[in-house]
């Protein structure tokens, strides 16, 4: 008998339809064609690239390696104005010899002699600077990242700060950092007419005049004395000072010295409690009104229509967004509005209560923000 030139039948596996996926949240998704999936997906937010899993950075410590590492921080020019990243170089040499530093390639191999040492490096990693030509020793620390950093640094028991002199040549000063948030006072002092603002900074044997400020960084920090205090201030009274950093403080009239306080009271940074009677700012604090713009949501839930929902917050005629985290509120007249957090989340939790749902992620098969059914809204606006 001639043998058979046929292969014996294999099943095959059953294949999955092409018109479905699973989204972030682990629902099914429908797409009307299966050659545009992953630009449907991408449309809705759904990624579609493979996570790769990074092995965490742990630089190992060993005591008695006999180096130290001194970490820099480029200001560039003095007084210097950080609005962006913060350059950040390490450099080592052998303990207690004053020899020429060296720069500290960080890599997988990289040893810390300290567990400060170790946090710091394994802080500062994420931001290796990767550009051609880079020595390996400079990181680029973001705005976000700059506050924990500042604690970290605190722990360092060498600390330099750079900049460019006249002559182009770098000049590196000893830099004390502190770890706690330093006090910063604003007062009014009158000049004819006009009134003309005082910033210092509470230091630790005399207060630092605005002028004398090194460096200024917009994650909330300044350098003044050759010490780094981290301030509490946000983007409000960040874009005041900015104007007013490295120039002679400016000549206010009235209307002008009012919105400048208006403005740090708003931020709830400033102390104004050195102020005259007649600059004290008035602080009310009225209770909030809940608002909610509803709108026809772009997708469905578990294949149910459903409602948008903007929650906002009125306090006295003056809106905030759900979710702004401003402490106060400007108001007209030269007031401002305490927020009250309390009375807030007694509004959030009466929503959930009428049935409405908040979707805080950003990914996946919805819009963040508050969801209600169609079929709930007359209920909810009884």
């Amino acid at each position: 008998m001639e043998d058979n030139i046929y292969e014996p039948y294999k099943k095959r596996k059953r294949r999955r339809n092409p018109d479905q996926a699973e989204d972030a949240a682990g629902q099914i998704v429908l797409y009307s064609h299966g050659y545009l999936k992953a630009q449907a997906k991408a449309a809705r937010g759904v990624s579609t690239k493979r996570k790769v899993k990074r092995t965490p950075f742990v630089p190992p410590v060993i005591p008695d390696c006999g180096i130290e590492l001194l970490y820099e921080l480029e200001l560039g020019k003095c007084p210097a104005l950080i609005t962006q990243r913060l350059a950040v170089a390490i450099w080592w040499r052998p303990a207690g010899q004053m020899v020429a530093l060296r720069p500290l390639v960080v890599n997988r191999e990289t040893t810390a002699p300290s567990t400060e040492d170790q946090r710091l490096l394994q802080m500062l990693e994420p931001f290796l600077e990767r550009t051609p030509g880079a020595h390996g020793n400079r990181f680029l620390v973001p705005v976000e990242a700059q506050p924990s950093f500042w604690s970290a640094l605190s722990e360092a028991r060498q600390v330099r700060w750079s900049a460019r002199e006249t002559d182009g040549a770098w000049q590196l000063h000893r830099l004390n950092v502190q770890s706690s948030t330093a006090p910063w006072f604003v007062t009014m002092e009158r000049k004819g007419e006009l009134e003309c603002p005082r910033i210092t900074i509470g230091g630790t044997v005399r207060d630092l005049p605005f002028e004398e400020w090194q460096a200024l960084g917009k994650s909330g920090f300044a350098i003044a004395d050759d010490t780094l205090y981290p301030l509490k201030f946000k983007e409000t009274a960040f874009q005041m000072l900015r104007e007013w950093f490295g120039k002679p403080l400016p000549l206010l009239n009235s209307r002008q010295a009012d919105a400048a306080l208006q403005a740090f009271v708003v931020d709830g940074g400033a102390d104004l409690s050195q102020l005259n009677d007649n600059k004290q700012v008035i602080i009310e604090s009225p209770e909030p009104v809940g608002q909610l713009y509803v709108t026809t949501a772009r997708f469905k839930h578990l294949g149910q229509e459903q409602l948008q929902c903007t929650l906002s917050f009125n306090y006295g005629g003056v809106t905030c967004a759900d979710g702004d985290t401003a402490p106060r509120l400007a108001a007209p007249g030269g007031r401002v509005f305490e927020r009250s957090l309390d009375a807030e989340e007694r509004l959030r939790d009466q929503l959930r209560q009428l049935g409405f749902r908040l979707v805080t992620r950003t990914g996946g098969d919805e819009d963040p923000g508050w969801k209600l059914i169609p079929a709930k809204l007359d209920g909810a606006v009884q």
